[in-house]
């Protein structure tokens, strides 16, 4: 059967005998996520399924890629994949588990910046995630307030998810496919937008963008970039405005390290996820005493 013929579970399907589809969730051009439950463990799940009009086969690469290389990160802070497969008629699929909270996202549009600690230990988790996935090799390439969850109490949790940007560094593979950038404008780190080949200190930055944006309810770059032209001007040549000019009372070190994060060049950031950590536990171990 052609990737054409194919089509979107309905509410009530069960794929592979297994996972039951409830209600979409989420819908994205590179995937659309489904309420689900898994009928043999009796618990519930998030089923991500490519869309049947994506036909491109770097596109359905891609979506493989991210099953293949989201799994192989086992890691608290990155989110958990159970399954992957192809069901008769329909389109390939994955199957993850299913958070119970909401994005970090849409957290700071609702309510504003957190509180100094709870901030640092949000970045902390992403710089975790993100330590986890280098140490198997892999750069999620869009990291953002967006692709952060934030689990519901009791069991909270901070963590990183969707990793369809993903790449496997070893590949040293650039941003572009075909010429065109691949990741969410206003959070894309200057060698993504110019198009330079990308490693680890690219994630350093975003998690920078995310430790900006829960302390300070801000973006990094201006409010009025809203043109793709202009978001890109302000993430090659703008500067962020000090943290400490939205938020008097955020300590300076504070300030600081996150600034060192959001460094124009790789060479003037922490040189991997888990220096940035290491620098975010100090300073929490300074605010505790």
């Amino acid at each position: 059967m052609t990737s054409g013929s194919r089509r979107l579970p309905r509410p009530g399907e069960v794929l592979a005998g297994r996972y039951r589809i409830d209600s979409a969730m989420a819908r994205g051009g590179m995937g659309v996520v489904y309420d689900g439950r898994d009928l043999e463990l009796g618990r519930p799940v998030a089923i991500k399924v490519l869309p049947p009009f994506v036909r491109a086969d770097n596109a359905r690469q891609r979506f493989l890629r991210e099953c293949q290389l989201t799994a192989s990160i086992d890691h608290p802070n990155v989110i958990r994949i159970y399954d992957a497969g192809f069901d008769s008629g329909l389109a390939p699929y994955f199957v993850m588990e299913r958070l119970e909270g909401t994005t970090l996202g849409r957290w700071v549009k609702g309510h504003g910046a957190l509180a100094l600690r709870p901030a640092l230990q949000v970045t902390l988790g992403v710089c975790a995630a993100l330590e986890a996935a280098h140490a198997r090799d892999v750069l999620h390439r869009d990291v953002k307030p967006a692709n952060v969850f934030l689990t519901a109490p009791p069991r909270e949790r901070v963590v990183l998810f969707d990793f369809g940007l993903s790449l496997e560094a070893s590949r040293r593979t650039r941003i572009t496919d075909h010429g065109v950038l691949v990741g969410t404008p206003a959070y894309m780190a200057p060698e993504q937008v110019l198009g330079k080949t990308v490693d680890a200190r690219t994630d350093v930055y975003g998690a920078g963008t995310v430790a900006y944006r829960v302390l300070t309810g801000h973006r990094h770059i201006p409010k009025d970039s809203t043109e793709v032209g202009q978001v890109f001007d302000a993430v090659v040549h703008g500067q962020p405005k000090p943290i400490r000019e939205h938020v008097p009372e955020v300590p300076a070190e504070v300030e600081a390290l996150v600034m060192r994060a959001l460094e124009k060049s790789p060479d003037e950031r922490f040189q991997s996820a888990a220096e940035m950590r290491d620098a975010i536990r100090e300073v929490l171990d300074r605010l505790a005493a």
